[in-house]
């Protein structure tokens, strides 16, 4: 103030990774809140956020910022992997916490997880994009505060802040931006009970995971989380044994999963498969008692040689019992997979719970009360899900060289049950994606030199035609709702006349892959034309690959005939050609570097004021034949020779068609 001079500083673009950016100055802030408890049942500290306020389709939550200010100074947020199971004291437990954030099974079009923690340079890693569907709905995120299971107090420990920007397209070229706040409360808790805790969600999951509806198709999966946390001296009893207790009998053919976390760094598998003479019985112990009991020791363990290998009740309390500090603990996953059971029939409101019973068979330990009616799962039957793809040109017109916008919209239709979705479990760990092909006015599939130069963007990256004409593009990390805002760059090498793209969609591991049948496609017919400039160069297909020692073409001679058409009305028509080759400086580079034409062809050419372009004709006809004799011992690369029109000394325009010599 007193020195008179200007303070200067820059503005710190948020993200920093983005493509582009946009200035955002004033906004009103909207303010969500929640809280998250710490206590020795886990899942309790798992909870969903409904963004109410922000249900538009296809928006865009991007994290911008993460305040700790306001977290009690012994409190430490480390990442997820620093916090063990059982901490070294109790007091460590009560200090150490981990908090992240995680998109649930739908409602987004990727798979987002961001961690976050209290460092003033790095304060959240992972995830910075969270992409919603193309669905309107209130968009939900998945908050989990993970900790060790030996708290020794309760208390607050402050709150955090999350600061999102939620950026919904208003056109291709406008956006709204909101500035959103998640506060979120951070609290312990002490619980005395010594219950299973639990939790169930669709799909097959192998860590812990937040709560979530399951109503799924009859081939599908769901998993199982259960706990036990007690510091109670010799919990166990002689003859106790763990079992999962369903009031459902599986049918043949359905597996179970077991996954061991007593040791969390090297967990231990186990499987069971129903078979038919198993069902039988199982099927006369549902009607005695209404439930079937699976006990933990008929699974076998994974990698075995033996079916006798099997999991050991005794062994297990002898290893989950500490002597030294009386703390007993248990955690498990069990994923149900009917994806072979040959289920034809609703299964409505069943469910697989957790049960610690004595010698005698009696239920010593269960489920936590009010955890027991969410373990409920449904299984409808002939509700199969579909990918439906629709499709729009910018223009059925297209002129070579141009730029044309393609829309690709994905309907991800799932069956309902009650007004909920029907999840089709074994598609939720694959990707979107599209193929895109090309057929001429004959039906014939268009590929090689005629898609050279051709190319589709999608979020800044290209995608380039494979050796049979198709281009496949992933347009999501999940199956979902998907609007893809697609730049087809055209070149000239695609000839005048009509075709037809034809767009299909499917799901696969990768988003690229598929197998032999797409879910849905859409055909678009569009009209390449001649040159805006009144210029068409066309060359055989034969003729685009040269020999580089021979300079023969595939035709078996030196020989190279463009065809070129004129139809403009310039006052002073000039036609010039040259040639370009593509530099090789980088991998996927598409620069090219002007050449001399004479370097490569036996043909003599008339200089220009421009170096390296040369007169072809200062009275062009309306079609002409160019024979072009190539040289032996030729520099291999990808060239354009090039077409350019002027009017007089002025540039009016340029086509190209592309040589390849190898």
């Amino acid at each position: 103030e007193n020195s008179g001079k200007v303070k200067v500083a820059y503005i710190v673009p948020q993200p920093e990774e983005g493509d582009d950016y946009m200035w955002s100055i004033g906004e009103k802030v909207i303010s969500y809140e929640m809280t998250l408890t710490a206590s020795k049942y886990l899942t309790l500290g798992t909870t969903d956020l409904s963004f109410v306020k922000h249900q538009e389709a296809n928006s865009t939550f991007t994290i911008v910022g993460f305040s700790y200010v306001d977290l009690k100074e012994d409190i430490d947020l480390v990442p997820e992997n620093e916090i063990p199971r059982i901490a070294a004291s109790s007091d460590d437990a009560d200090k150490k916490m981990s908090l992240v954030m995680k998109t649930p099974s739908s409602g987004w079009m990727n798979k987002g997880q961001t961690q976050f923690v209290s460092d003033a340079e790095n304060p959240y890693s992972g995830t910075l994009d969270y992409k919603r569907e193309n669905i309107a709905g209130t968009p939900i995120l998945q908050f989990y505060l993970y900790h060790s299971k030996n708290i020794g107090s309760s208390g607050n420990m402050g709150e955090v802040v999350v600061s999102l920007a939620v950026i919904t397209p208003i056109s291709d070229l406008a956006n709204r931006i909101d500035r959103v706040n998640v506060v979120i409360q951070l609290n312990r808790a002490l619980v005395n009970t010594n219950d299973y805790e639990a939790t169930a969600a669709p799909g097959k999951q192998y860590k812990l995971f937040a709560k979530d509806d399951i109503n799924i198709t009859t081939t599908g999966s769901f998993s199982n989380y259960y706990s036990l946390f007690t510091t109670q001296q010799n919990f166990y009893k002689e003859g106790w044994h763990r079992a999962l207790v369903s009031d459902y009998a599986f049918p043949a053919k359905t597996k179970i999963t077991l996954i061991d976390f007593h040791n969390p760094t090297d967990p231990e598998y186990y499987y069971y498969i129903v078979s038919s003479s198993d069902y039988a019985t199982q099927s006369q112990e549902f009607e005695q008692n209404r439930e079937v009991v699976y006990n933990f020791s008929r699974f076998i363990k994974m990698g075995s040689t033996s079916d006798d290998n099997t999991y050991s009740d005794a062994a297990s309390n002898a290893r989950y019992y500490n002597s030294s500090n009386h703390v007993s603990e248990e955690e498990f996953i069990a994923i149900v997979d009917f994806s072979e059971s040959n289920i034809q029939e609703n299964v409505i409101g069943k469910s697989l719970l957790i049960e610690l019973q004595d010698e005698d068979n009696q239920t010593k330990v269960s489920i936590l009360g009010v955890q027991q009616e969410g373990m409920k799962y449904n299984l409808i039957y002939g509700e199969d899900p579909v990918i439906n793809v629709d499709a729009e040109l910018g223009t059925e017109n297209v002129y070579p060289g141009d730029e044309v916008s393609l829309h690709v919209t994905t309907d991800y239709i799932q069956g309902t049950y009650e007004n909920a979705p029907v999840i089709d479990t074994n598609a939720l760990e694959n990707q979107l994606g599209i193929k895109i092909t090309l057929y001429d006015e004959e039906g014939h599939q268009v590929n090689g030199a005629s898609l050279l130069g051709l190319s589709y963007e999608l979020d800044g990256v290209l995608h380039y035609p494979r050796v049979d004409g198709s281009t496949r593009i992933k347009i999501a990390e999940k199956i979902s709702n998907v609007l893809a805002r697609i730049k087809i760059h055209t070149t000239s090498s695609l000839a005048p006349e009509r075709y037809t793209m034809r767009i299909e969609s499917f799901g696969s591991s990768d988003g690229i892959y598929y197998g032999l049948q797409s879910s849905d496609y859409v055909e678009i017919p569009f009209n390449v034309l001649n040159n805006v400039y009144g210029l068409e160069v066309t060359l055989p297909p034969k003729q685009v690959i040269i020999d580089k020692k021979t300079g023969k073409t595939l035709n078996g001679n030196n020989v190279v005939v463009f065809n070129y058409k004129y139809s403009s009305v310039l006052d002073n028509p000039r036609i010039r050609i040259s040639m370009r080759r593509r530099r090789y400086n980088a991998v996927f580079s598409t620069e090219y570097e002007s050449v001399d034409i004479r370097d490569y062809f036996t043909n003599e050419f008339s200089t220009t004021s421009v170096k390296n372009e040369y007169l072809l004709t200062s009275h062009p006809s309306d079609e002409t034949n160019l024979f072009l004799n190539s040289r032996s011992n030729l520099r291999s690369g990808t060239y354009k020779v090039v077409f350019s029109l002027y009017d007089g000394e002025s540039y009016i325009g340029e086509v190209y068609q592309y040589l390849i010599i190898k």
